[in-house]
Parts: structure tokens; sequence; C-alpha cells
């Protein structure tokens, strides 16, 4: 079973209603036209970029006047000082692709402090600090703007013997199967209890490649940003957003996964 079949098997089994899913290359895609207010999560990488204009997209096609408040969690804001422009540069990207819907932003900076989750009794919560903080933000975002879901885009790890990665900093729980969808008997897509939305978890990154490409929509791609690796050659003290040159490292796991997808889709499509 391809990870789209197992995608779309996962909404079948918990009977998720077909009047809210909706085919993206293949894929189901959950999106109520009766909501008025949504949240989505987008930090200037491929995922939520796409998950965002897939939205606007659904929310132009159906003129559903649905509201979207972007939420960006801006991590390591003193010493990768790029990445709340390329955030924001994707996000004007966006609005500019669609400019019926409404689109405001929110900006969450992360303390450093936080980064690694070593701080007193956060390690006894079992979550590391900027991940119990983004999700408390989201949820005070979520009632002070009266959000009735709120959107996030994580992808499925490679499932390709020819993946390869230098570093091992891959997330260890985003694999899926039928038996372990199976063994929750829900749809893992879909929290109803947190009204939190991922119609990215059971796919893999070549199919957001293939679907920027199916879609036209490379310029957007192209300012995005995945790497997570090594930055000490980048002069972060000084950088100034698209003159500082910013290359990635080449390395780390976003960085492998993404020239990984890049690679497969291209030669697929």
């Amino acid at each position: 079973m391809s990870n789209v079949e197992l995608n779309n098997y996962s909404y079948a089994q918990a009977h998720i209603d077909k009047e809210i899913l909706h085919d993206v290359n293949g894929a189901l895609f959950p999106f109520d036209k009766k909501l008025k207010n949504i949240g989505v999560n987008l930090s200037g990488g491929a995922d939520s970029a796409l998950g965002t204009s897939i939205l606007c997209e659904l929310i132009t096609k159906y003129k559903t006047k649905t509201k979207i408040t972007v939420i960006t969690n801006v991590r390591c804001w003193k010493t990768r000082p790029w990445q709340e422009p390329i955030a924001l540069d994707v996000y004007n990207k966006i609005c500019e692709m669609f400019p019926d819907v409404h689109i405001e932003r929110v900006l969450n900076y992360i303390a450093p402090e936080l980064e690694d989750g070593s701080i007193g009794k956060i390690q006894q919560l079992g979550k590391s600090g900027d991940r119990i903080i983004t999700s408390s933000f989201n949820t005070y975002i979520q009632h002070t703007k009266k959000l009735e879901k709120i959107y996030a885009f994580i992808t499925h790890n490679p499932v390709d013997e020819n993946f390869t990665c230098d570093y091992n900093d891959q997330p260890s729980d985003r694999y899926w199967t039928k038996n372990k969808i199976d063994k929750i008997q829900n749809c893992p897509q879909i929290d109803q209890f947190e009204n939190l939305i991922r119609p990215w978890m059971i796919l893999q990154k070549n199919f957001i490649i293939e679907t920027y490409l199916k879609k036209g929509w490379i310029e957007l791609f192209k300012k995005t940003r995945s790497c997570e690796g090594d930055f000490t050659h980048i002069d972060y003290i000084n950088y100034k957003h698209n003159v500082t040159p910013l290359q990635t490292c080449g390395k780390c796991f976003w960085c492998a996964e993404r020239q990984w997808a890049w690679e497969k889709a291209n030669n697929e499509f």
C-alpha cells in the first residue's frame, strides 16, 4: 500500500464525512467548507507553505470566506535570524497568490533557553521546551481568535532504501502503517480533542514536491527553506536578509529529505 493509499484508507476506516474531504493530487485532504476561522502553523518550510496554499485554493474555489490566522513560531531567532524573514517571504507570496483570501499573521518567539527542553521541570513533561511553548501558544491563539480548527503540516519520514542521511537526526515518530492505523481505531490526521488537523502526516515529502510541480507553484517552493543543520559558517551576527549569502548544510535530515524528494518527484513527474 502506497502512502497516498494509506492516507486515504485512514479516512475511510474512521468513516470521516466525505463532504469534508477533497482530492489533492490523488490524496484526500480535510477541509470543512462550513469553517469560518481556522489557524495554520506556517514555518517557512515547504510542507506548511503548500498546505496553507491548498487551504487558500479551496477557500477561493468554494467561496467560503473562511479566515486564516497564520501562526509562525520563530525558533533560534538569535542564531538563525533568517527564519523569521523567510517565513514572511512565504506568507507574502501566498497572499499574492490568493488576494481574495483573508489572511492575518501572528508571531511567537521561542526563548532560546527552551530550544532543547533542558530547563528544570520541563523534562518531566516529556516534551522539549519549544514544543510545550508552541502547543500552548496554539491554544492561546485558538482561544483569543476563536479558531475552529488549527492545521499543522508535518510529513511522513521517507520509506525508501535509496534515502540516506549522514546525521541521525530524523524524527522518530513520523512512521505509519496500516496495522498502526487499525490499532488506534480513529483517524490520526484529525485530532478531535485538540481540534488539530495534520493532512500530510501519512504522506512523504516527494508527494509535497510533486504537488508543487503539478500546480505550477515552484516560485513559492523556492522561497521555502528546510535546512536545520550546521550554520556556523554563516555570519549570523551581521546577517541581512537577501544580502548575506545563505547556503544549506546539505547534511542534516531535512536537507537530505528535501533533496531526495526533489529527485524522486522530478523522476515521476
